[in-house]
């Protein structure tokens, strides 16, 4: 069931540690956390530090498991105003950015030097209108 506070929704993958956690503690003011990761353990130990409710363990390289994601912030009735996809995929970090951020109904940002595919990714995008920044 959707939180009766005010603070907006934020989603932050690979929270378990690193820049995703950095992320989480210094959002967990402002903002009511979705945090997921593949590390269940660690994982458990930071939402539960954070007093978040709501955390997901789930593999990000696995669209049948961002399905299963979707369907359950869905069934928690969490609007998302904030997408932060931190998880690292390495190779597969492009198609997984752009699968979760259209699952969430959230714009896609994709930074960094250009070319790297980024390019091609753009042309088929640009329809959608999704902002794509260079």
């Amino acid at each position: 069931m959707e939180s009766t506070s005010s603070k907006p929704w934020a989603l932050i993958t690979g929270a378990a540690s690193g820049l995703g956690l950095d992320l989480a503690k210094q959002m967990a003011a402002h903002y009511q956390l979705v945090l997921v990761d593949v590390q269940e353990e660690a994982l458990t130990r930071e939402a539960t530090s954070l007093e978040c409710q709501h955390y997901f363990v789930c593999d990000l390289s696995l669209p049948g498991e961002i399905d299963a994601l979707v369907k359950s912030i869905a069934k928690h009735q969490i609007t998302l105003s904030v997408l932060i996809n931190n998880a690292g995929i390495t190779h597969r970090s492009l198609a997984t950015s752009i699968y979760l951020s259209l699952k969430m109904g959230m714009p896609i940002f994709l930074e960094g030097e250009p070319g790297v595919g980024k390019t091609e990714v753009a042309k088929v995008l640009s329809l959608s209108l999704i902002h794509i920044s260079e």
